[in-house]
Formats: C-alpha cells, sequence, structure tokens
C-alpha cells in the first residue's frame, strides 16, 4: 500500500510539471503584417515585459503579443493580437527603448524641408488591443537628429543620455546629450561635441547607472575603437569621466563597420563589428571588455564572406552567455538572405562554437532581446520592418549553442568555429570640450491607432 502510495505522489508530481512545460508547443511563427507595416527607415524591435514585443518600422508602432505563443498548438495556429500606433509622418525615429510601460523614441523631425532633433514617448499598455493612447514629443531646432540613448529613472527623476548630431560649419558633427525630466516644461538639453574625427555608434547602460558610450576614430589605417562612460545623471558635470576617452588600438586594420555593443552582465560589455584583416579579407569580430578596467579581455574572429556589418546583436543570458548576430545580404544567386550567428562567450578554448542559420528569401534587420520565459525555454523576435518572425526554445543549455526548431524549409544550419585573435591595447587622452545647453520646445497630442488580428503561419513539435 505504501508502495502504490509513494508512485501515486510521484505522478502527481509529475502531472504538475508537465503542463508548464508542455505549453511551450509552438516552436516558430511568421507574421505576414505586409498590409499594415510601414517599412520605410529603420526598423526595432524591443522586448516589454517579458509578454510582448514592440517594433518600430517608418513611423508605425506595432505590439504583438507572445501569449499564443505559448498554448497547445491547434490545427489553424495561433492568432497573435496586434495594435498600431501611428506618429506623425514628420517622425522618423532613429532608436525607440521602452521604460515604465512607456515607448521612449528619438530621431529626427522633417517637415516643409526644415530637419531638427525630436524626442518623445507614447505611453503602451497592458492590454495590446487597446486603441487609445498620447503621443508627447519635444523638438530641438539647434540638432539635426537624435540618434540613440538610453534611459533611467532614478528617485523619480527621468535621465536621457545618448548621441546625436548637430551641424558645425557645413559638417554633421556627432555629440553626446543629456537631458533631465523630459516631461518637466521649460527644461535644457546639455551636449557635448566630440572630436571630428571621432564616430559615435552605440550606448550600453548598466543597472548601476553608468552607460558607456562607444564609436570609432577614423585613421589613415582605417578605424580604432574608443570608449567613454559617466554616469547617466551625470554626464556633462564638469568633473565627468565622460571627458576621458580611452581608445583600442590593434596596431593595423581592425574597424570596417559600425559597432554593435551588448551588455552580457554588470561587468562584461560585448563588442561585434566587422573587421578587415590586412589582406582585406572581411571578418566578423566579438571582443569582450570588462567595463570596470576597461579592458579588451578576450576577442574572438569568423569569416563573414564581405557581407554587410551586423545590424542587430543580442545576448542570451544563461550559463554560456551566447552573442546572437543579424546579418542581411544578397546571394549570389540574387536571392535575400539573413544569417542568425550564435556565439559562446565564455569558452577558453582555441575553437569557439558558432552556429549560424541562414533564412532564404528572408530579410530581417531586427532582433529584441531574447525572452526568457522559463529556465530552460526562450523566445526571440526577428523583425523586418514588413513581418515578424518568433523562434522558441532558443535556450543555450548545451555546448555547443544551437537554435532551436527553425523550418526546414527556411533555412540551412551549419556549425563552425569562431578563432580567438590578439587583444586591444588601451590608452585615453582628455577631451576638454565645453558643454552646451538647449532650450526644447513641446509638443502633446495623440496618434493615430487601430488594431488587428492576424493569423501567421505556425510550426509545432
Amino acid at each position: 500500500m505504501e508502495k502504490k502510495r509513494l508512485v501515486l505522489t510521484a505522478l502527481l508530481a509529475l502531472a504538475s510539471i508537465v503542463p508548464s512545460a508542455a505549453q511551450y508547443n509552438y516552436t516558430s511563427a511568421e507574421v505576414d503584417g505586409s498590409s499594415h507595416l510601414n517599412s520605410n527607415g529603420p526598423a526595432f524591435v524591443r522586448k516589454w515585459n517579458s509578454r510582448y514585443s514592440v517594433s518600430v518600422s517608418g513611423n508605425r508602432i506595432c505590439i504583438l503579443s507572445h501569449s499564443q505563443f505559448l498554448q497547445t498548438p491547434t490545427s489553424t495556429g495561433p492568432s497573435f493580437p496586434i495594435a498600431y500606433y501611428d506618429l506623425p509622418s514628420a517622425i522618423t525615429p532613429y532608436d525607440v527603448q521602452i521604460l515604465d510601460d512607456s515607448l521612449f523614441f528619438c530621431g529626427q523631425y522633417s517637415n516643409a524641408g526644415q530637419k531638427n532633433a525630436v524626442i518623445g514617448c507614447i505611453p503602451l499598455t497592458t492590454r495590446p488591443n487597446t486603441t487609445t493612447t498620447g503621443l508627447f514629443y519635444r523638438q530641438v531646432p539647434a540638432l539635426l537628429s537624435f540618434n540613440k540613448m538610453v534611459l533611467k529613472r532614478i528617485s523619480g527623476r527621468l535621465y536621457v543620455a545618448g548621441f546625436g548630431t548637430e551641424i558645425i560649419n557645413n559638417v554633421n558633427r556627432d555629440l553626446i546629450f543629456q537631458i533631465e525630466n523630459l516631461h518637466s516644461p521649460n527644461i535644457l538639453l546639455k551636449r557635448m561635441v566630440i572630436d571630428i574625427e571621432d564616430l559615435a555608434d552605440g550606448i550600453v547602460l548598466y543597472g548601476n547607472g553608468q552607460a558607456y558610450f562607444m564609436g570609432r576614430t577614423q585613421t589613415p589605417n582605417g578605424s580604432t575603437i574608443w570608449m567613454r562612460n559617466s554616469h547617466v545623471a551625470g554626464i556633462t558635470v564638469p568633473n565627468s569621466s565622460i571627458y576621458t576617452k580611452y581608445t583600442f588600438s590593434p596596431g593595423g586594420y581592425d574597424v570596417n563597420s559600425p559597432l554593435v555593443p551588448v551588455a552580457v552582465d554588470e561587468q562584461t560589455l560585448a563588442l561585434a563589428y566587422v573587421g578587415q584583416s590586412s589582406n582585406g579579407q572581411s571578418c566578423a569580430r566579438i571582443r569582450v571588455f570588462n567595463v570596470g578596467s576597461r579592458t579588451n579581455t578576450s576577442s574572438y574572429e569568423f569569416a563573414l564572406l564581405d557581407k554587410y556589418y551586423p545590424l542587430q546583436a543580442t545576448v542570451q543570458h544563461g550559463p554560456t552567455n551566447t552573442v546572437t548576430l543579424l546579418q542581411s545580404y544578397t546571394n549570389p544567386m540574387g536571392i535575400p538572405c539573413t544569417d542568425m550567428y550564435s556565439i559562446v562567450l565564455n569558452i577558453t578554448t582555441p575553437s569557439i562554437p558558432i552556429v549560424k542559420t541562414t533564412f532564404s528569401n528572408k530579410t530581417f534587420n531586427a532582433i529584441d532581446e531574447t525572452f526568457c520565459l522559463t529556465g530552460s525555454h526562450s523566445s526571440a523576435t526577428l523583425f523586418s520592418g514588413d513581418s515578424w518572425y518568433l523562434i522558441n526554445n532558443i535556450a543555450t543549455q548545451s555546448l555547443p549553442h544551437t537554435p532551436g526548431h527553425i523550418p526546414s524549409y527556411c533555412h540551412q544550419r551549419a556549425t563552425h568555429s569562431a578563432q580567438n585573435i590578439s587583444n586591444l591595447t588601451t590608452s585615453s587622452a582628455y577631451n576638454p570640450f565645453p558643454t552646451f545647453s538647449l532650450p526644447m520646445g513641446i509638443t502633446n497630442t495623440s496618434a493615430n491607432t487601430y488594431q488587428a488580428t492576424l493569423t501567421n503561419t505556425c510550426f509545432a513539435l
């Protein structure tokens, strides 16, 4: 009798576990939104509350619910409720971030031939089918554009820091800016113009409020890497560390594309880009930095066959800290393709395992932060500007890393190795450029909204 009781207890315990695991049965899904999305301009996709993906394509904002993706498969596949919000046509977002259930955007406002920087936000809701929302934005006529940004709320105050562009003597100059309390009336924007030979690429914000700004310095032999850092609440104060520029030199050719930085953990930053070797070969490079010491601790390289630079990168946190890159190109047959590379970071062997997945007839130019749905399941969203693609179960729990269950008709998967290359040497230079303040105009309005439910092509185990 005791034996039967133990067996029954074990079965009940198993039953309590299986349903939660069994609900992850949809492994990939394509959502065709071509009739609703605007593919003109930059495309972005961001994670929101671990249940939604938020994309921006052109001036249209879309919210995709992942809830149906977690349910038991049906013969017709799940329906994905999507809400659409249209920004004014004059606004072109160059970057978007989510904070406090609001989507913040920055970019350019263009009207009647006049172009200037713009920054604003639109509130998201916990229900994607909500059809009402407000829109708030500010313009800065003295600046050409805001290009990248990070946001953090500290003690009730909102801090925004980022890169922008200003025209000085008919030359576009990159700058670092800071805004405090964006919604307050009569606020000032502080900005610092960087060296004329420096190009600004990406920003990473850590939980302690430290922001790391990265870009390239143009030299006669190619480009080298530079890094600046400061607390997001004190970017342009007189004693800010933002005035110290750290440069990383390979002693020859290295950078051949914009940089794509991603935060791996609170002490580690991964930098992805396409490099150029001395013989002109195009190579993907991943360099890992310790942000505390600002040192390049490990570096990897693998061939890219002269394709374009990585447009998006994300990190799969977990036992292996895997960086995933997207790169779109046209193959020799004239077919548009996208390669997805996954590179494991915390491996010290000479051969670093990577997995490349090729999507034929697919051009994806944005990937969100990886969703960690459970300890062993995760999901990522790829976005092409006019369609979505969701992939389930791509968590890295074993080596080499293998993305999960992508339909065979649209991919070719291959395992490669990345080779170790030399780390970059470090130096620093003081850049005493002054900071200036500019007034910001304010606009409150409403965005056009509507909702739709799209039925996708979905694949199950």
